[in-house]
C-alpha cells in the first residue's frame, strides 16, 4: 500500500478546491433562487392575460353501465428470439413495439425467478394485454404462478 505524503501544498490545494466548490455553490444557489420568483410571477400574469392560454378539453359524457376508462389500444407482435440473443434483447424489442411498458421490469422478473438462463430462442407470439407474468412465463416455457 501507498503512503500518501500530507504537505502544506497537499494541505492548500485542498483548501482552494473546497473555497471554490463553496464559491460554485453559492452562486448557483443564489443565483438562481433570486430569478425564481420573478419567473414565476410573470409566467401567471402572462396566463391571466392572454385568453387561449388555457384549453379547455371537452370530454364525452360516460353512458350507463360503460367504463369511465378509454380502452387502450392492443399491440400484437411475433417475437422472434434467435440464437444468442439475451433476454434484455428480447425485452427490449418488446418495449419498443409497445407490448410492455418498461424493459426493465421483465428482466427484473425474470431475474427474480431465476427464468433468465430459461429463455430460449424461439417464435412467440404476444401481445400488449398480457401481463409480464405471462410473457416471462411464455419465453421460459414455464406454467403462469398465480
Amino acid at each position: 500500500m501507498r503512503k500518501i505524503a500530507i504537505s502544506k501544498n497537499t494541505i492548500r490545494g485542498f483548501a482552494a478546491g473546497v473555497i471554490v466548490a463553496t464559491g460554485v455553490l453559492s452562486l448557483t444557489y443564489y443565483g438562481t433562487a433570486s430569478n425564481a420568483p420573478e419567473a414565476k410571477a410573470d409566467s401567471t400574469s402572462d396566463a391571466a392575460a392572454s385568453p387561449t392560454a388555457i384549453k379547455k378539453i371537452d370530454m364525452p359524457e360516460p353512458q350507463s353501465g360503460t367504463s369511465t376508462s378509454m380502452a387502450k389500444p392492443t399491440y400484437n407482435m411475433t417475437l422472434v428470439i434467435g440464437k444468442g440473443m439475451s433476454p434484455e434483447d428480447a425485452a427490449a424489442k418488446l418495449e419498443e413495439n409497445k407490448i410492455i411498458e418498461n424493459k426493465k421490469y421483465l428482466v427484473k422478473y425474470l431475474n427474480d425467478m431465476s427464468w433468465m438462463g430459461s429463455v430460449r430462442s424461439g417464435t412467440y407470439e404476444v401481445n400488449s394485454d398480457m401481463t409480464i407474468k405471462e410473457i416471462a412465463a411464455l419465453l421460459a416455457h414455464k406454467k403462469v404462478q398465480k
